[in-house]
């Protein structure tokens, strides 16, 4: 059974709200109302898909972020890489609150570096441009295992949410003959490891 520290920004658990970019209409309403047409609503902008060395770079660099803090307790920088939504909702004092459980078993997940990432599913882009990237290291003696959305703001991609855990290597290579994808709704209902951030 999964165990997850859950963080969100706005909203209910994992109902993030994206800022869209809205593209300007091909012509101007004037010329448009000239020719009896209708001007064309503005579109949402979706960034593309980063390429397989950028998905790795974003899950590792995110979850060692969340290693570093947890060894020093300062939780700033991994804050600092974050939408402004999930800056506002996330303190440094409530982001060590939430990876307590974590840092007081004393887990170093900084071994990922050296281990190739596994993905549950395809990362996906939904149509407010979030990335979702849901899988685990195959690490021992426990394994890895995340649930990161981003979103692209100049260029950059921040954090959005963040689901981690760790579970026993031997319980998890079960587990993964018959691979269950959890929503990180339904991960969050399995009693957490700490407790989810309430609704702001």
């Amino acid at each position: 059974m999964w165990k997850f520290v859950l963080l969100i920004a706005f909203g209910a658990v994992w109902t993030l709200t994206g800022v869209a970019i809205a593209q300007q209409p091909s012509s101007s309403p004037s010329a448009s109302k000239e020719r009896g047409a209708k001007p064309k609503k503005a579109q949402p902008q979706v960034p593309q898909m980063p390429d397989s060395n950028q998905l790795v770079i974003l899950i590792r660099s995110t979850l060692l972020a969340v290693n570093n803090a947890n060894l020093t307790g300062n939780y700033s920088v991994l804050r600092g890489l974050g939408t402004p939504g999930f800056q506002y909702s996330n303190t440094p004092a409530r982001l060590a609150d939430v990876f307590r459980e974590l840092r007081e078993r004393n887990i170093n997940i900084g071994p990922i570096v050296l281990l190739e990432a596994k993905l549950r599913q395809q990362p996906s882009l939904n149509a407010n441009g979030q990335l979702r990237l849901t899988g685990f290291f195959p690490s021992r003696p426990e394994q890895v295992n995340f649930d990161l959305a981003f979103y692209s703001r100049d260029g950059r991609w921040l954090l959005d949410g963040i689901a981690l855990n760790t579970t026993p290597s031997q319980a998890a290579s079960a587990s993964n003959t018959s691979p269950t994808t959890k929503t990180p709704a339904a991960a969050a209902a399995s009693k957490p490891t700490t407790r989810p951030f309430a609704k702001n």
